[in-house]
């Protein structure tokens, strides 16, 4: 199952790329050579849509509210692929997306709706 800090979700699409080394060069007054200098490991960032089919707007109001409250925290991901993604400083989540859905549960069509709200982030080091 797919969840973002704590959040299950039916879907957890996206990833986090991995921290890439970054490294500051620059030519001293008075010298003929260049200056480089390794800052470390840093620059990453992530995007997620979170997805899930909740069966009336009460259900898809508690998702929304339980994503939006991420914002400003560190939390952990696993997507729908089974990929586990730590340390994520959520810094953005976007407006949801609801449609109302035909969908199949438990072998029965059920009306409902699907949220989809995208997360993003930079990997927190």
């Amino acid at each position: 199952m797919a969840t973002i800090g704590g959040v299950t979700c039916t879907f957890l699409h996206g990833s986090a790329s991995p921290l890439k080394a970054s490294l500051e060069v620059r030519h001293p007054p008075g010298r003929d050579r260049l200056a480089a200098q390794d800052l470390g490991k840093g620059d990453s960032g992530f995007r997620f849509r979170a997805i899930t089919f909740a069966a009336d707007a009460a259900a898809a109001a508690t998702f929304i509210a339980a994503i939006e409250a991420l914002q400003g925290t560190v939390v952990s991901a696993t997507d729908d692929l089974g990929a586990s993604h730590t340390n994520l400083l959520v810094e953005a989540v976007s407006p949801p997306l609801r449609q109302g859905r035909r969908f199949i549960s438990s072998g029965a069509a059920v009306n409902g709706i699907r949220v989809e709200i995208a997360v993003e982030g930079r990997v927190n080091t």
